[in-house]
């Protein structure tokens, strides 16, 4: 199975892939309340703010390459809430949020590209990878890495911190011989699990959008 779609629509999330044998997808969304206005930051308890899209194109001749959808007028005060991407023609290695914006790194073996898609919001300034956004409070991002061994599947859950809640989160892959089989929400954080076909360890890492 191959992911070719994993992104945000209007008003969800889609998923599809190819497979040479039948398989099943499953798909789950994180909703927040968000404001129509771009000039709304702490009008209203629990709004985050204007959410805005961005787009690029990722193109791949051969091995993997890398690159970061910026959140449109990136400044301290926008942050990125989910990403994703369609249309791949190789493997999406990375698919995880950044400072202002939403890395992508795809891998293929005889040229590969990808749509790729990052959802942000607008808020007023507050350290670092955070942001104060209305009544929602600042919003953070967190990791965690989990080693998987040849042959077997790993599961990495980075958890958002005690009083926060999630609003979005991605994967990384850290070895070539590792393989995405699942990333999405879960109870108290954002899990992404891997299969290791090759013969020596890699790591897998999730990574969690947190809001209080």
């Amino acid at each position: 199975l191959r992911v070719t779609e994993n992104a945000a629509t209007a008003n969800g999330w889609r998923i599809q892939g190819t497979s040479a044998v039948a398989q099943q997808l499953g798909v789950d969304v994180v909703c927040v309340a968000a404001s129509p206005s771009t000039d709304v930051k702490d009008a209203f308890d629990g709004v985050l703010g204007y959410v805005q899209f961005a787009g690029g194109r990722l193109g791949a001749d051969t091995g993997q390459a890398t690159t970061t959808l910026t959140c449109p007028n990136a400044e301290p005060g926008r942050v990125a809430l989910s990403g994703g991407y369609s249309d791949a023609t190789g493997e999406v290695v990375v698919s995880r949020p950044e400072a202002f914006g939403w890395v992508l790194s795809l891998r293929a073996a005889a040229g590969g590209e990808a749509n790729g898609q990052v959802t942000c919001a607008l808020g007023s300034n507050n350290a670092d990878i955070a942001v104060a956004a209305g009544g929602v409070g600042w919003i953070t991002a967190v990791s965690a890495d989990v080693k998987v061994d040849p042959g077997k599947v790993g599961s990495g859950l980075a958890a958002c911190p005690e009083g926060s809640h999630l609003v979005g989160g991605g994967y990384e892959l850290e070895d070539g011989t590792l393989a995405a089989v699942a990333t999405a929400p879960t109870d108290g954080g954002w899990e992404a699990r891997a299969v290791n076909r090759g013969t020596a360890p890699g790591i897998v890492r999730a990574r969690a959008v947190c809001a209080v």
